[in-house]
């Protein structure tokens, strides 16, 4: 009886209980990430470290999956189909990550997490003001999801054990919605997810909660499969593309995504002076064009950012959450699936991505509200409002800057079958490329007439850096990643 009434009473505050944050309320923040070096073999101050993703996104299995990148929008677009039962399933889903990763910190004295900073300290350690004005246009793209759930993310001086704790303590609130919880409600909580009915009430809430803004409702079934879906979740990402522009690799076109030893190899590569700092290395084809890290580094503060521009040899790099939270998406056995003839259809576009994402019945330019920030600032002058310079580069100054540079540059551009046209004053896009993929290959079938360019919000920092007090791998392999460093891949 006692455990039916602490049952009803965790019902109560799970289920019906005040929601933190709701996904939508989570404007375009974050992304730039403070880290810590590492030592790797033969390098005494690597750029790497150990990364865990602490997101919500569910992970899907590869036939669930579907990615469009767009070089002239600079977006990754990735939908997963969602069942009913997957729906229902959340909840344990979050449980399981959450208890993984519980379970190892709290088990394992060695573990530890590398200090969240905020960008407010930040900004009152800094001492150039050049540093200071570059700290508030990034500050745009600077929150952390566990911020705001009644502990402090920095460490305030607490011991290593305790900020482990803490931020536990955090995401446990986090995951479940609930600033009541601690990490003694564990064994409970346990028990809880043995009730089948409490797992789908709980779920449905929480997916409401985290996915709602990005999910849509839209009942389909699988030709091939006969496999029913009740709707789709759709996550836009910024990237980056090579420094050849929109019309360079990788080429226009359909590709399996999922080739055999892509995923986690070259992880510590001396090869390529470990640029790609401990974060995933996924490949989009096997001449090494791939989505991987930010790489940019703005040296006074020694901060990963994404400028999302044309900036790479080639691949396509990913804000470091972003990155780590498209693994999480992605089935663990992302690197068996050429072999087991289950890769995901990877579509690339020259152009922009067009797609009613919504289901709305208005078809919409993909776009991400994350825009270019400058690797540098002169030095302001002496009486200068750092606040009023940052709102050059920040807001609707920033949205519409990158536009134009973005959009306008191609207006007419000889590789169209129409005549493309980005207005700045409307918004619209007019004459894009209209794509379908016809048995397997990418086709231009004519052109959109005007679109409005959606941008999806971008999202707060997923991830934290931790030690496991073991020292990096020796002998790793940097094509195929056989030894790969420790790490929390999703599970099937």
């Amino acid at each position: 009886m006692k455990l039916l009434q602490k049952l009803a009473a965790f019902l109560a505050l799970s289920v019906g209980g005040v929601t933190l944050v709701q996904a939508d309320q989570i404007e375009s923040t974050d992304g730039i990430f403070p880290h810590v070096r590492s030592n790797l073999p033969k390098k005494k101050n690597a750029t790497a470290g150990k990364y865990l993703y602490i997101g919500v996104a569910p992970t899907f299995k590869s036939e669930d999956l579907k990615m469009v990148s767009s070089k002239v929008g600079l977006t990754l677009r990735v939908t997963g189909s969602v069942t009913q039962e997957f729906k229902d399933q959340y909840a344990l889903q979050l449980f399981k990550r959450f208890k993984k990763i519980a379970e190892v910190f709290l088990a394992t004295p060695e573990m530890k997490f590398h200090p969240l900073v905020t960008f407010a300290s930040l900004e009152a350690k800094a001492k150039q003001t050049s540093t200071k004005l570059w700290l508030k246009v990034a500050s745009s793209y600077a929150h952390h999801v566990l911020d705001g759930y009644g502990l402090s993310i920095e460490d305030k001086d607490l011991t290593p054990e305790e900020y482990k704790k803490n931020i536990l303590t955090l995401l446990l609130r986090y995951y479940f919605q609930n600033q009541g919880l601690v990490l003694e409600s564990l064994p409970l909580l346990e028990t809880y997810f043995q009730n089948a009915d409490y797992v789908r009430r709980l779920s449905n809430d929480l997916f409401q909660t985290h996915l709602g803004n990005r999910f849509t409702a839209v009942a389909t079934v699988d030709e091939k499969t006969q496999k029913s879906y009740i709707g789709t979740l759709t996550y836009v990402y910024p990237i980056a593309a090579t420094t050849e522009g929109p019309f360079d690799q990788p080429r226009e076109g359909v590709r399996g995504f999922g080739l055999e030893g892509n995923i986690e190899s070259r992880i510590w590569s001396e090869k390529w002076d470990d640029e790609f700092g401990g974060m995933p290395f996924l490949l989009v084809e096997w001449s090494g064009v791939a989505f991987h890290g930010p790489i940019t580094n703005y040296a006074p503060l020694d901060i990963w950012y994404l400028r999302r521009d044309y900036v790479s040899h080639g691949c396509h790099r990913m804000d470091s959450s972003d990155i780590m939270e498209l693994r999480s998406i992605l089935p663990a056995n992302l690197s068996q699936l050429g072999k087991i003839k289950k890769q995901i259809q990877h579509v690339t576009l020259s152009w922009p991505d067009v797609t009613d994402w919504n289901n709305d019945g208005q078809l919409e330019v993909m776009d991400v509200g994350y825009y270019e920030i400058p690797t540098w600032f002169p030095t302001p002058k002496k009486d200068a409002d750092l606040d009023v310079v940052a709102q050059k580069y920040t807001g609707d100054n920033a949205r519409i800057s990158w536009r134009r540079k973005h959009y306008i540059r191609y207006n007419k551009h000889k590789d169209a079958q129409g005549t493309p046209i980005y207005d700045a004053e409307t918004g619209l896009y007019t004459g894009l490329p209209h794509y379908e993929v016809v048995k397997g290959k990418l086709v231009r079938n004519g052109v959109h007439p005007a679109l409005p360019v959606v941008a999806f919000p971008y999202q707060a920092n997923r991830i934290i850096q931790y030690d496991d007090g073991k020292p990096m791998p020796k002998g790793f392999d940097n094509r195929a990643g056989k030894t790969a460093p420790p790490s929390f891949l999703p599970s099937e």
